[in-house]
């Protein structure tokens, strides 16, 4: 029994002395990441209600950590809210001036969010230049009746050493933009 218990000691202690975190990434303030993701989300949650007026945002900005990976920051839009149903029938608001298909209303997501990367990716400090700052954006178009065609996921990652790339005027925002990998589904 002595044997067991000398076993499981030099498991427990060899299990407790491999750090908890990934090598650098050590160093991350955690609380202050926090705070800085806060401000990111913020930025971004004004950014869409400034772009987005005639939109509903069902969910405001998340952003959430992953060690060896980097951020990702997601949100929900429900778009094509021209008709809304009630149990006491279907209401029809009035339309605006913006009368967008769902591809432009996309390719508007798309670039709000590559600014948002642009200009205010630097928010989120602590980084390795080479995790990523990812932002997706879940969204669901009201007028489609199949489920299989109403929901589209558009991702938009870069490296944290891009955007810094960019804010030190390195490159160029057209080479910024094509850093940026875009996931759509």
């Amino acid at each position: 029994m002595s044997i067991y218990f000398a076993r499981i000691f030099v498991l427990g202690s060899i299990l407790l002395s491999v750090p908890a975190v990934p090598v650098g990434q050590q160093n991350m303030n955690l609380e202050t990441f926090k705070r800085d993701s806060r401000i990111f989300e913020g930025i971004l949650d004004e950014l869409l209600k400034q772009t987005f007026s005639d939109f509903s945002i069902a969910s405001e900005p998340l952003t959430s950590y992953m060690p060896g990976y980097g951020v990702v920051t997601t949100f929900y839009l429900k778009i094509n809210r021209m008709t809304i149903r009630t149990p006491f029938g279907t209401i029809q608001r009035p339309r605006t001036a913006s009368s967008q298909t769902k591809q432009e209303q996309i390719r508007t997501v798309k670039e709000t969010m590559m600014e948002a990367l642009a200009n205010y990716g630097a928010t989120l400090k602590g980084l390795n230049p080479n995790d990523h700052i990812s932002v997706c954006a879940r969204i669901e178009d009201r007028n489609e009746l199949d489920p299989s065609k109403n929901q589209s996921v558009v991702v938009l990652t870069v490296t944290k050493d891009d955007i810094e790339l960019y804010n030190m005027k390195k490159i160029t925002l057209d080479d910024f933009k094509a850093r940026v990998r875009i996931i759509e589904y």
